[in-house]
């Protein structure tokens, strides 16, 4: 072998052991670790979750974060914090989420209300840059702001009970309205749609739905007062059957409309105020009752006495 042959195999580089090269890459591994959690903790604590090097902390389901605490921040911060968006990384729809924080840190500091930002931007003024929830969106209101505060000054727990907040403000029941479908309620109106607009062009504003979403009927006959009689109260025989609620106070509707009466399958009140009830329409106001209508008659003359009798039986 030659002198130069064994200087250039003197020079071939060194390979790394196995040992080495997994130590390596486990120390850059942490290293960029370390740096990611820094720029973004709440998504380096979600990393340390998923591997189990973190426990996700403990939520009883009728702690006050879950009865009181929870529903409010849904309900308010959901929009921008939750699973479809989040701004700043930033999500409030679980526990663990409102503990982790976004992309500026923690939101939450348990037990310091003072160095919270949640507490603190939930109590702005309405109009101010910072408010949470956001100008556009329904604010918190005292209460609910003070279930969060009091919430977050506890600790912030996920199991201490309802029980130890005496001080938090009583729950308001919240009212949902259901959502309206349009094509549904069209569908329901359709059947008596033709007849009613006809009835509505000759007694303007004395017939109408009972409610936006209804097919029900209401009957404000009242209204015309004496010039409504029964050939006036006859017109209705086509919707006779969907009028829930019907006031015929002062109007000239007598004996001959009692059966028409009898036929309001739908009725649930009836105002008969200041008006004749003669016998044959007191016995249509007894079958009537047997369904748990509401009369409601004057106790000028015995027929009308009578009639209150009965609506005091139910």
């Amino acid at each position: 072998m030659s002198e130069g042959a064994g200087s250039d195999a003197g020079s071939a580089p060194r390979r790394l052991s196995a040992r080495a090269y997994f130590a390596w890459v486990a120390l850059v591994t942490s290293a960029v670790f370390a740096l990611f959690a820094l720029l973004r903790p709440s998504l380096a604590n979600a990393v340390k979750e998923t591997l189990g090097l973190e426990k996700p902390p403990l939520q009883a389901p009728q702690s006050f974060y879950a009865v009181r605490v929870a529903p409010i921040l849904g309900e308010h911060c959901a929009s921008c914090h939750g699973p479809r968006r989040q701004k700043a990384k930033l999500r409030l729809d679980t526990l663990a989420a409102v503990l982790r924080g976004g992309k500026h840190g923690p939101v939450i500091r348990p037990g310091v209300i003072a160095n919270s930002a949640l507490a603190q931007r939930i109590a702005l003024p309405p109009g101010s840059e910072l408010v949470m929830p956001p100008s556009s969106q329904p604010p918190l209101s005292p209460d609910d702001a003070t279930v969060v505060r009091l919430w977050i000054g506890a600790g912030a727990s996920g199991v201490q009970p309802v029980a130890d907040f005496k001080s938090a403000p009583r729950p308001v029941a919240r009212v949902t309205i259901a959502k309206l479908d349009p094509a549904v309620v069209a569908a329901a109106r359709a059947p008596l749609a033709s007849a009613l607009h006809a009835l509505q062009e000759r007694f303007p504003d004395v017939i109408d739905y009972e409610s936006r979403g209804s097919a029900r009927l209401e009957l404000r006959a009242a209204l015309l007062g004496g010039t409504f009689g029964d050939r006036e109260f006859a017109a209705f025989a086509p919707v006779r059957d969907d009028i829930v609620w019907a006031d015929l106070s002062g109007t000239a509707v007598g004996e001959p409309s009692a059966s028409a009466v009898t036929e309001m399958k739908g009725l649930r009140v009836l105002r008969m105020m200041n008006m004749h009830v003669g016998p044959a329409m007191a016995a249509a106001l007894e079958k009537l009752r047997l369904r748990g209508l509401k009369v409601y008659a004057d106790q000028g003359d015995a027929n009308q006495t009578h009639a209150e009798a009965i609506d005091g039986q139910h």
